[in-house]
């Protein structure tokens, strides 16, 4: 009586394997929606982040021409800062991979009058960058090595 097998009828607790293969499955399936559509929304954010701190640059750099006598603005690497004659400063820095450019070219350095045209000499340090018609407007974008985004 005492040695009665009681194994019939009743079920041990736990996963089996194809149970724990199952939930594998299952969670492999949503990494594989999931992930892509986190690096797409990671990616998204970066680009409106640089749109937005582009803009606000060339917004400063603007702002600072026309209420002195003109303004510069330089970009090494992901940091940007534009410099007002008058002293005064702004500084920003870009998301990895994204540069601010001028009418298609990577931007290093461009100077404003205080008409807020290019101007190679009305800064210190002086730019080299001068369009072909300082009459035009500047065209301005963001740029990745997947996407341009223009600004004006």
């Amino acid at each position: 009586m005492g040695g009665e097998n009681r194994s019939c009828g009743q079920r041990q607790s736990g996963l089996t394997l194809i149970e724990l293969l199952v939930v594998i499955a299952l969670l492999a399936i949503v990494g594989a929606i999931a992930i892509p559509n986190w690096t797409m929304q990671v990616k998204q954010a970066a680009g409106e982040t640089a749109v937005a701190r582009d803009q606000a640059a060339i917004r400063a750099l603007t702002f600072y021409a026309l209420a002195g006598q003109g303004a510069i603005l330089q970009q090494h690497g992901t940091a940007m800062t534009v410099s007002a004659n008058s002293g005064a400063q702004w500084n920003t820095t870009q998301p990895s991979g994204w540069t601010l450019q001028v009418n298609g070219s990577p931007l290093s350095c461009v100077s404003l009058n205080s008409m807020g045209q290019p101007t190679a000499s009305n800064t210190s340090p002086a730019c080299t960058f001068l369009p072909a018609n300082p009459m035009l407007p500047l065209q301005w974008s963001a740029h990745d090595a997947s996407q341009n985004i223009p600004l004006s």
